[in-house]
């Protein structure tokens, strides 16, 4: 029947494909799933982006060398600053214990004064000196003011000391015979020819606790004569010899009572003895 016939020319119907256009060109366009052995045109990179990097890289370099320079351009200003300031404070150091050894000198010149314009000087007028003189004070790491008179034996000559201001604490010293220590009799013989102040090697001194690091001890001297003028040849000062005017100190306590407290704080010190003696 024709109701029938219907639906099956619609089944068998054939459906016209859409028509193919042309782009401008007048080709035709590749289809959307087709794949081309020909890649799209890619945008060429930018040839100023290496020269980007170097340039960046060499900023880098250039901040980093200036940031060294700077940097060992401070140090070597602050070592320099430092060196001074260590110079600075060795050269007060010096000037100080310099200091501190001329008015020594000053004092047992003093004291030998005392002994030319005067026939006899007693043990009474000798503390009297050493009380009104105010040492402790002048020289805190004072050890004693001693005087050794010189005696002739039958073996030679000897210095005994015979007055040892203070006595406390210095009870070994009298009576002690500076022979027994030779470091000490070098510079008691070495002022008597000179007349000038002698400086002692170091050596041990008698009041030294046995605990204490061993030669500590220094002694300053000058000559005693016998009354008159000073004599002026080597053996006028033998002939007229009487005996010898010290001051001794522990070396440690001398020369750290001559230290400014910047350079204790600052600085570790170590003083040799370069002359070998």
């Amino acid at each position: 029947s024709r109701a029938g016939c219907v639906p099956s020319v619609q089944r068998n119907r054939v459906v016209d494909p859409l028509p193919e256009i042309k782009d401008a060109n007048g080709l035709f366009p590749a289809p959307a799933d087709s794949r081309s052995e020909i890649d799209p045109v890619a945008p060429a990179p930018s040839p100023w982006r290496p020269a980007a990097y170097l340039w960046s890289l060499l900023a880098l370099l250039l901040g980093l060398t200036l940031a060294l320079i700077v940097h060992y351009q401070q140090k070597h200003r602050q070592e320099v600053a430092q060196t001074f300031v260590r110079d600075e404070l060795a050269g007060k150091t010096y000037v100080a214990l310099q200091t501190r050894l001329h008015s020594a000198e000053s004092l047992l010149r003093a004291v030998q004064t005392l002994f030319l314009a005067s026939d006899e000087v007693t043990a009474a007028e000798f503390d009297s000196f050493y009380l009104n003189m105010r040492l402790r004070q002048q020289f805190p790491s004072l050890l004693a003011l001693a005087y050794a008179q010189r005696e002739v034996r039958a073996d030679g000559e000897h210095y005994v000391t015979r007055w040892v201001d203070p006595l406390p604490g210095n009870e070994a010293v009298v009576g002690l015979d500076v022979g027994v220590q030779p470091r000490n009799l070098a510079g008691l013989l070495a002022s008597r020819d000179t007349d000038q102040m002698t400086l002692s090697a170091p050596f041990r001194p008698v009041q030294q606790p046995a605990s204490v690091a061993p030669d500590d001890g220094i002694t300053v001297r000058l000559p005693i004569f016998s009354p008159g003028e000073p004599p002026q040849t080597v053996a006028d000062r033998r002939a007229r010899m009487r005996g010898s005017i010290a001051v001794s100190f522990r070396t440690s306590s001398l020369i750290s009572s001559a230290l400014p407290d910047q350079l204790t704080r600052e600085l570790h010190l170590r003083i040799n003895d370069v002359t070998g003696q």
